[in-house]
């Protein structure tokens, strides 16, 4: 059985309105220049308010994902949080968490 992985990060949006005024946009990755690969296409019937904020809470979460994950390695054991994060170690959670938070 063939296994996929997701396309490569980063991930992007983009709004636009077709011939009659209906939305076509979606959130795609270009893992190679001027190759895009859609990802996911927007209803039919939205607000392009409401398809930006949901398609930007995705990305976040696609685009930092990885780093997420090793956060969470990093704190799943309470020897490491109390023994083991040097400082270097704490300023990247900081730096991350910032990034995810905006």
């Amino acid at each position: 059985m063939k296994q996929y992985l997701p396309n490569q990060t980063p991930y992007f949006t983009y709004w636009r309105e077709d011939e009659e005024g209906y939305p076509d946009c979606g959130i795609f990755s270009e893992s190679r220049p001027g190759h895009a690969y859609s990802i996911a296409r927007c209803p039919k019937y939205v607000s392009k308010e409401e398809w930006l904020v949901n398609s930007e809470f995705i990305i976040k979460a696609c685009n930092y994902h990885n780093d997420l994950v090793e956060i969470l390695r990093m704190l799943s054991s309470t020897t490491a949080i109390l023994n083991h994060l040097d400082k270097d170690q704490i300023d990247m959670i900081d730096s991350i968490l910032k990034k995810v938070s905006q």
